[in-house]
């Protein structure tokens, strides 16, 4: 009984996981979720008997083994599929994707965070700055380029505004595995304590990183998923019925 209500638990995390994953195969530079689920602990089978403590003892004094029972699966945690997504050309000049192991740089206000999201565009006062107008972070701070200009990222993150190099781009990495929490909106927050490694990261100009949600492999995962939910189902069901039986028929024969 306990063990089918175990295996719906997880599976409503597994289908939650893959729709929050088909809910962003459009999200430029989403990294898709996993959920990862372990065994709980198993218990002893002992063999019982008509003994008044209830065990049938062996010589030495101690109760039969029979085995260990299983009592279902608990989830062990979500973990971040870091994978690059596809490469879409979009012959926007503020669009820069990264390739290889890497992240941008954003300052939020509330601290600095991480993303892979590469749409960005211009605030009012020249600064590049992401969708949601976080401030894009250079060598020297927040990027700013002179107004009306067309600057060229070359793949080391330098930025260039007539042939004149005015900053580069702070493109940075973390050891695996990678201790960062998604925050949402494409951004990854790290911890405070966690270090910072250079990033030999590519920078192509022009172009976005998609989702690296594969939709034909979730909707499989769903699939797959929703069947065995209601397996656990039937089994909790059919378990019911059962002690159901042995309460109300069972428990009132003569004798």
């Amino acid at each position: 009984l306990y063990g089918a209500a175990a295996a719906m638990q997880t599976e409503m995390v597994k289908q939650d996981v893959i729709a929050n994953n088909l809910a962003n195969v459009n999200t430029t530079g989403f990294k898709g979720d996993m959920a990862v689920f372990k065994e709980q602990m198993q218990q002893a089978v002992l063999r019982q008997s008509d003994r008044p403590d209830g065990l049938n003892l062996l010589p030495g004094g101690d109760p039969v083994f029979i085995g260990k029972m299983g009592t279902g699966a608990e989830t062990e945690g979500v973990f971040v599929n870091y994978s690059a997504g596809m490469f879409r050309e979009t012959q926007n000049p503020l669009d820069l994707a990264l390739v290889g192991e890497g992240f941008f740089v954003v300052d939020t206000g509330h601290g600095i965070r991480y993303t892979r999201n590469g749409s960005f565009t211009m605030s009012d006062s020249g600064e590049l700055v992401t969708s949601d107008g976080f401030k894009v972070l250079g060598a020297n701070g927040p990027v700013q380029i002179p107004e009306g200009a067309q600057f060229v990222a070359t793949e080391d993150g330098r930025i260039y505004v007539d042939n004149t190099e005015i900053d580069q781009l702070q493109i940075v990495s973390f050891d695996k595995p990678f201790p960062l929490t998604k925050i949402g909106n494409s951004l990854f927050q790290a911890p405070e304590d966690a270090p910072v490694i250079p990033s030999d990261a590519q920078v192509k100009q022009g172009g976005l990183e998609g989702s690296n949600v594969n939709v034909i492999t979730e909707m499989a995962h769903m699939i797959a998923t929703m069947r065995a939910y209601e397996a656990a189902s039937k089994a909790l069901q059919g378990e019911d019925e059962l002690l159901g039986k042995a309460v109300n028929e069972v428990g009132r024969l003569p004798g």
